[in-house]
């Protein structure tokens, strides 16, 4: 959260178009604008953990329901439909906290402010289909990306990391579900963690999952722009280029007039607004996340072995 924090910002603010009031302006002292990047924080980094462990729950316990042996590499199909129906599951769960993030990252304001706001308007879950749909969509996509890869990576070498082993600690952002994958990591001494060996053998493992984010990101980005700009509308209570207008649009309606609204201000290329942003977080999440994970395994793992 606290690494890709800021390339979300940045990712939303070029698919709302134009300036957006959170945004610090360019004759604003270095450190303002770097503040500015992170609004809407707290939304994702008080329920990440959270959500996450309930994700792979269900996704652990859907895959041994379809009949995948425990801790083993489940196929393909499997894993589609586990991680598809494990996005639905959790998408009503992170659909509050996702609206809130976008609308602070639009809007500015405070999380009581932005709380406030959109639950006087009765939009909290405004866009709930996109945000359904990209949860289950990005997450079978990813795992499934994360899954051929990793097949391919197995036949070149085959003591390399299977996929979901590479997958389970990759949380780029999605949408929220497009970035997680369960799975296990390889067991490992302390001697070799000490000599660096691991340390090592995980940094090619970092690139796995962070083209199969760009892979997911790239396959579903426009659903994602008319969702930030339909949840910031939201906020703002219509108008103007940064989302969508209110007056009696619902359900589909709002979807097709922000797509149509959207192509007339810049055409196919407007609904690819700030997907560098989003291709360039997923090398650093994922190469600062694999790490961390990993000394927080290794010092859980040691600390139970000393007390058992």
């Amino acid at each position: 959260v606290l690494v890709g924090h800021a390339f979300d910002t940045m990712k939303v603010q070029a698919q709302l178009g134009g300036a957006s009031p959170a945004a610090a302006p360019s004759t604003a002292p270095l450190p303002q604008r770097i503040l500015a990047l992170y609004r809407g924080i707290l939304p994702p980094l008080l329920t990440t953990g959270a959500v996450r462990a309930v994700y792979f729950a269900i996704f652990e316990n859907v895959k041994l329901g379809l009949g995948a042996p425990p801790g083993d590499t489940a196929p393909l199909q499997t894993v589609l439909l586990a991680a598809g129906v494990t996005g639905c599951s959790v998408a009503p769960l992170t659909q509050p906290f996702v609206a809130l993030k976008i609308w602070q990252q639009a809007n500015g304001g405070t999380l009581a402010a932005a709380s406030a706001a959109m639950w006087s308007r009765g939009r909290v879950f405004h866009g709930f289909g996109l945000h359904a749909g990209l949860e289950t969509v990005g997450s079978m996509v990813y795992l499934g990306a994360c899954q051929r890869r990793g097949e391919g990576s197995r036949e070149k070498s085959p003591g390399s990391l299977s996929t979901t082993a590479a997958c389970q600690q990759a949380c780029t952002s999605a949408p929220s579900a497009a970035s997680r994958g369960p799975g296990r990591r390889p067991s490992r001494s302390r001697g070799e963690w000490r000599r660096g060996r691991w340390q090592a053998a995980s940094l090619p493992c970092s690139s796995l999952p962070s083209r199969a984010g760009c892979t997911a990101w790239s396959s579903i980005y426009p659903v994602d722009v008319l969702r930030s700009r339909i949840m910031a509308g939201a906020g703002r209570g219509g108008g103007g280029d940064g989302g969508a207008r209110g007056g009696g649009e619902a359900g589909g309606g709002v979807v097709r007039a922000e797509a149509v609204r959207l192509y007339r201000s810049g055409g196919a290329r407007a609904f690819y607004r700030g997907i560098g942003a989003t291709l360039l977080r997923a090398g650093p999440v994922a190469g600062v996340l694999l790490p961390v994970n990993d000394l927080a395994l290794e010092a859980l793992s040691r600390r139970y072995a000393e007390q058992g």
